[in-house]
């Protein structure tokens, strides 16, 4: 549909058997100097419905009274039709006689987005609510269509990392390989300095690699179809601590679970991934003259969400810092220590969380630890035994 411009032709359908209704709406119509509109009249709710799934209508008019099954029977299968297609298939007047404002509300909750009452009905009232109603629809077509676009860019953008760090290994690990070989070879015939280009080149290309790896790891996260149904929260975490089982006990980490009792919906191996990262972190930043403590804990900051927060002692970061924590590649400057990761986990550990359509938060100061916070609004209470 184009959008509705001066003396353009407004394809609408009038549903309704209320002869009154269609005379009045004919007589008004006409005057309506910035349109001409092109009626199509059905008293049938039944027939109106194939008509308007056929036809690509601009406007929909339905009065209160029509045969077929009635106006909910109109309202009901073309709300049905944007759940299927997730966009606004017309916009939809409903006209009503009386005060029968019981029936005006349901038609609104039904998908009709405005309610006219034909006795207070006048050329000025409708030539302005038609104005409005088009208007807002062309707003909302064009929003629908950039989220299609936007989308569409980033599927394109993932498939395109994934074939990148995917297809460039392979050389990669050749150059690396090359120049091992090469190092080996003029292990005592090359001067110091030559030697150190050589080692450089070995560096640069595992950097590159890692990199590429993670890159792939990322685009995979974003590229795979979301399969999720309610998953139990504390076994998905009990399951962590026994992957970690060894880096735990190695560290003489303490880990505390506190009411965990949720379940949540989203895929059951992302959720492992992503307290996995959370986890890992926590163990990989610890001050190497404390033993790690970390606590789990379950909140819920208002009836909308559920939030899981992941609280350590380790060394923290500034606020300043945290701005750009979850962008792929950044990692924390501060320290030669901190700087062993490729600067992905956190990055895949935030679009796992939206990719459930959650959000993930981050509290820290240096010295003082950090906590993590992860809210998902898809969630099902558990009653504690």
């Amino acid at each position: 549909m184009k959008k509705v411009k001066s003396s353009s032709l407004v394809k609408t359908l009038v549903v309704s058997s209320n002869h009154l209704i269609v005379r009045i709406l004919q007589h008004y119509l006409v005057k309506d100097q910035k349109r001409n509109y092109a009626l199509t009249i059905e008293n049938n709710a039944s027939i109106a419905v194939k008509l308007s799934l056929k036809n690509d209508y601009d406007l929909i008019f339905i009065g209160a009274e029509c045969d077929g099954g009635g106006t909910n029977v109109f309202l009901e299968k073309i709300h049905l039709q944007d759940k299927e297609t997730e966009v606004l298939y017309c916009p939809i007047i409903y006209l009503h006689s009386g005060n029968d404002f019981q029936q005006s509300l349901e038609a609104l909750h039904q998908g009709a987005q405005i309610s006219l009452q034909v006795e207070e009905l006048s050329s000025e009232i409708l030539h302005l609510n038609i104005a409005k109603i088009l208007q807002v629809h062309e707003l909302y077509k064009q929003n629908y269509q950039m989220t299609q676009e936007l989308q569409r860019s980033n599927e394109e953008l993932n498939h395109f990392s994934y074939a990148v760090s995917h297809d460039l290994r392979a050389p990669m690990r050749k150059i690396k390989s090359f120049a091992e070989i090469l190092s080996d070879y003029w292990e005592d015939k090359l001067p110091q300095n030559e030697k150190e280009y050589l080692q450089r080149i070995e560096d640069s290309a595992q950097k590159s690699m890692d990199m590429m790896q993670g890159l792939l790891s990322y685009a995979q996260v974003s590229m795979q179809n979301k399969i999720h149904r309610w998953i139990n929260l504390e076994e998905v975490i009990n399951q962590v601590l026994v992957n970690l089982s060894l880096p735990i006990e190695e560290s003489s980490a303490q880990v505390l679970l506190k009411d965990l009792a949720v379940d949540v919906f989203g895929d059951d191996i992302k959720l492992q991934q992503l307290f996995q990262n959370l986890l890992e972190n926590s163990l990989k930043y610890a001050p190497k003259d404390k033993k790690p403590e970390i606590v789990i804990e379950l909140s819920y900051p208002n009836n909308d969400c559920v939030q899981i927060s992941v609280a350590d002692n380790g060394m923290g970061f500034s606020a300043s810092e945290g701005e750009y924590i979850f962008d792929l590649f950044q990692r924390l400057p501060s320290g030669i220590e901190r700087s062993a990761g490729q600067g992905v986990g956190l990055a895949i550990c935030k679009r796992i969380v939206e990719n459930m359509d959650g959000k993930i938060l981050v509290e820290s100061m240096p010295g003082k630890g950090t906590t993590f916070y992860i809210q998902f609004y898809h969630f099902q209470k558990k009653d504690n035994p």
